[in-house]
């Protein structure tokens, strides 16, 4: 059974409003929200590990249809933990959450204990230039409904760029929140066009980054906008090349290993060329924490008879309780991006899936044959 309509029904207009108070009254900070917000009669938290783990407690079952005796299941459990999942992604949209259930009152336990762990993204009040828009005047005063603030900084915008900027024209609520923004930042704004464009949530996810002249001109003037983009996270999860990471060789090596034929050593061999710039030819990782859920290489022949056809992606693989995420697109994307932004076009792939690779902008080449394999496989190509 599905529990989270039912959860999202049974908390959004009651119990998620009690949540967003205590949100908004700790400014955001889950360290105290656990420590002191959730301290009651009902429920108890506490800080696990701060910034990241933490626990909370119900003291009694408080599902209102176990309460009435519509429901005996421990499996109905499922739907208090889809609850808190609901809630903490209406707290916060930028990051993402797992939520364990260590015991319940149905499966026998005194209380009903949930493990929570945060992987915090970035907030959303960074533009995708890096800059934060709280610090923005003009949306200062839109937050605040400041009359007085809009009118000086039509004024000084107004002389700044010589335009008819009027106080009417300074309601912006943030460039990556929805909502109103200044006729700059919906229509003008090249840096968040060309993101937009490439469907890029922020400059830290392009591969062009380091050598592109709109945002850099940004993040010489203002270094911490840069800063505010370097984890590089989306969706809680940190997609970075090898290069970025240098430190992850050996346990990056070890991982494609256990997950594909190849020797551990022929790994090390082709990681290490490109941590030394002998090659242009990398590798890509998604990381959730410390721990490696994806990654794929680039290879010149990823062991097939066309020779002709390279460079190859390589080893493509995404943990599979991390799978249906966009994961794997998401790191091809990103190879495909790096390898053209260093003149290396087109780009190939063998596999044996249909279907798949379609959805990220891949066409059937041909049929090509893998070594010691006895039947063909599907080559794939990237323009």
């Amino acid at each position: 059974m599905d529990y989270r309509e039912e959860a999202i029904e049974c908390v959004k207009d009651h119990v998620l409003p009690i949540h967003q108070q205590l949100y908004a009254k700790y400014g955001g900070d889950f360290d105290r929200i656990y420590s002191e917000g959730y301290n009651s009669k009902s429920y108890q938290g506490r800080v696990i590990e701060p910034g990241k783990v933490y626990e909370l407690s119900y003291l009694e079952c408080s599902c209102p249809k176990v309460k009435c005796g519509l429901r005996s299941n421990p499996e109905q459990c499922e739907c208090s933990r889809q609850s808190i999942l609901f809630i903490l992604s209406q707290l916060e949209p930028d990051s993402r959450f797992d939520v364990q259930i260590e015991n319940t009152i149905l499966r026998g336990g005194e209380r009903c204990t949930f493990r929570i762990t945060r992987h915090a993204g970035i907030k959303r009040s960074i533009a995708i230039c890096g800059l934060d828009c709280e610090k923005c005047d003009a949306y200062i005063a839109t937050k605040n409904d400041d009359q007085a603030l809009r009118e000086k900084t039509a004024k000084l915008w107004a002389e700044l760029n010589n335009a008819p900027i009027l106080p009417e024209h300074i309601n912006c609520e943030g460039c990556r929140m929805d909502g109103a923004k200044t006729v700059f930042c919906s229509t003008l704004c090249e840096i968040r066009k060309c993101a937009v464009a490439k469907g890029f949530n922020t400059c830290g996810e392009c591969p062009e980054k380091d050598t592109c002249p709109k945002v850099g001109a940004i993040w010489q003037n203002n270094p911490q906008a840069r800063k505010n983009l370097e984890s590089n996270l989306i969706n809680g999860y940190d997609y970075c090349t090898l290069r970025e990471k240098p430190e992850l060789e050996d346990t990056a090596a070890q991982w494609f290993h256990s997950k594909w034929s190849a020797p551990r050593e022929a790994y090390l061999e082709c990681m290490d060329r490109y941590l030394d710039h002998q090659t242009e030819l990398g590798w890509y990782l998604c990381l959730d924490g410390d721990r490696i859920i994806g990654g794929l290489g680039v290879i010149e022949n990823d062991f097939h008879d066309r020779k002709d056809l390279t460079p190859n992606i390589c080893a493509v693989f995404t943990e599979p309780e991390f799978r249906c995420q966009g994961i794997a697109g998401r790191l091809l994307d990103m190879a495909v991006d790096d390898l053209r932004s260093k003149g290396i076009s087109p780009v190939y792939l063998l596999t044996d899936h249909t279907g798949f690779y379609e959805r990220y902008g891949w066409e059937f080449l041909c049929m090509a044959q893998g070594d010691g394999e006895s039947r063909l496989s599907r080559m794939y190509i990237h323009y």
